[in-house]
């Protein structure tokens, strides 16, 4: 059930070159969609939300730097859904209860001096149906950036990581306040939960809230449960060593388990047989290297029972998104691929080598 991700780029190309030849490469073959759109905003102004070339087809979406893709459960019609300028940062995609809309967090430029060289972020959303852009919110302040949307079960907020930048006398950038928030699509109103938290996760029946809780003073990063509004919160894997550096947990349709990423597992597991380079990489001659950043693992929490069971390892930056029926698992692998796993069969076969660092959603329906 396992699956070693074995090649790490390093050599002659980096990651982010790599991502700058896919671009221009794409750019050859297919059309570039402008990111300016206008459409319904919560300040009632030009968005910089991007529309796709037309609907959504594929259930599974990936993020891939300036772009979505999506496809298939097979990985077939891989599909480009828009194309956002080389400043610009596309990720987070998450969809709504009813599969009909598509958000997703954007980085833009800021306007103010004072945040050169720091992003803002805003979260788009995008029609499935039609595959019109609009922005869904942003953060009240203009320095303020709303980032990781995650959809309350009844379709009405986003619950969101709110960040706001700490500058100092010298108007220098010295850190992030954090907050998760709930963001109210109809009033446009953020509601702060829980402070020094990120990556939201509501409970399918929008009882329970899952989330990372940060440490500012250690900086590790706890797996919490509480309840939708964020308080009676407890730490899920208390007592269970190796597991203070938790990241993207998301829950199972069935709202029984939780999917989660951890950089420090001390539990030690079998290697599967390495993946083969892909073809851009034997092209180039990209040598086999370690992960950037610390690998990561893939874990499954059974909530109840407090069951814990490793899916993969050693990976570079995975996420993972459930099927409807929860009997798969879709997850990406870093600097390129999503592989597919069948739970209940211990198979698992890559998708495709297209996506990256940029999260994973899977369509409820």
């Amino acid at each position: 059930m396992l699956f070693r991700q074995g090649f790490r780029i390093a050599g002659r190309l980096s990651c982010s070159l790599l991502a700058i030849l896919g671009l221009f490469l794409a750019g050859c073959e297919s059309q570039s969609f402008s990111a300016k759109q206008t459409g319904d905003s919560p300040r009632g102004e030009e968005t910089p939300c991007p529309s796709a070339a037309g609907p959504i087809t594929g259930p599974i979406i990936v993020g891939e730097d300036t772009t979505l893709l999506s496809m298939q459960e097979n990985g077939e019609n891989v599909q480009q859904l828009m194309q956002v300028p080389l400043d610009q940062w596309v990720r987070d995609p998450a969809w709504s209860p009813d599969g009909q809309t598509l958000a997703f967090s954007l980085s833009i430029p800021s306007s103010d001096p004072a945040m050169s060289g720091l992003p803002v972020g805003v979260i788009c959303g995008i029609d499935r149906a039609t595959g019109r852009g609009r922005l869904l919110a942003r953060a009240p302040e203009e320095r303020s950036s709303l980032r990781e949307p995650s959809w309350t079960p009844d379709g009405q907020a986003l619950l969101v990581a709110h960040y706001r930048p700490r500058f100092d006398e010298q108007q220098r950038f010295v850190g992030d306040d954090i907050t998760l928030a709930r963001y109210d699509l109809a009033t446009h109103q953020l509601q702060p939960l829980i402070e020094n938290a990120i990556s939201p996760a509501p409970a399918p029946d929008g009882r329970r809230l899952a989330y990372v809780q940060l440490d500012p003073t250690t900086f590790a990063a706890y797996l919490m449960l509480a309840d939708a509004d964020g308080q009676n919160a407890q730490p899920l894997l208390a007592g269970k060593e190796g597991f203070a550096a938790v990241s993207v947990p998301r829950w199972s349709p069935d709202g029984q388990r939780l999917v989660f990423v951890t950089r420090d597992s001390s539990t030690g597991s079998r290697d599967s047989a390495p993946r083969q380079r892909s073809l851009l990489e034997r092209l180039f001659g990209v040598a086999v290297a370690e992960a950037h950043g610390a690998p990561a693992d893939l874990w499954v929490l059974h909530v109840e029972r407090g069951q814990l069971e490793q899916i993969a390892r050693r990976l570079d930056d995975p996420q993972a998104a459930w099927s409807p029926a929860g009997d798969q698992l879709a997850y990406t692998l870093g600097e390129g691929g999503v592989v597919l796993l069948d739970l209940a069969r211990g198979q698992q076969r890559l998708l495709t080598e297209r996506g990256n660092y940029g999260g994973i959603a899977w369509a409820p329906r």
